[in-house]
């Protein structure tokens, strides 16, 4: 085996290691690609009303193209307890809750961005795996 033949070889393993690489990375793109449009396509669907004590809400709406999150604000303040459920009008940037106040004057902000995800007392993990880990698990998968 001589010196241009190694090379030769050498020279066609890397050209279909770069062919993998670009299929892979034309495959990730087109991936990102239908994740981003489906997610605005989409608009989410949220709870909106406002009830007292712990009644669960029953309406909800679809929300403008521009509302990327539900919202739930809970309010309890000595003897009166509020839950308003709605969708965002720019306050969420990601899904959570924030508790502002005290024992007794507590107002509880929770965000989320599945379809009538803003009913439920405690907010799931779910939503945040669907947008972070499973695309990474998707790459890894794909990239190596």
């Amino acid at each position: 085996m001589g010196v241009d033949s190694f090379i030769e070889q050498q020279t066609f393993k890397v050209s279909i290691e770069t062919t993998v690489f670009r299929a892979k990375m034309v495959s990730l793109r087109l991936f990102v690609a239908i994740f981003a449009f489906v997610a605005v396509a989409v608009a989410i669907k949220c709870y909106n009303q406002t009830t007292s004590d712990n009644a669960q809400p029953k309406r909800n709406v679809k929300c403008n193209s521009g509302s990327k999150y539900c919202i739930k604000v809970k309010v309890e303040q000595e003897l009166l307890f509020l839950n308003m459920y709605g969708c965002d009008t720019g306050s969420c940037h990601a899904d959570g809750c924030n508790v502002l106040g005290t024992k007794d004057n507590r107002t509880t902000i929770c965000c989320c961005s599945k379809d009538l995800c803003n009913s439920s007392s405690r907010f799931s993990l779910l939503s945040l795996y669907s947008f972070t880990v499973f695309p990474m698990i998707f790459m890894i998968c794909f990239l190596f």
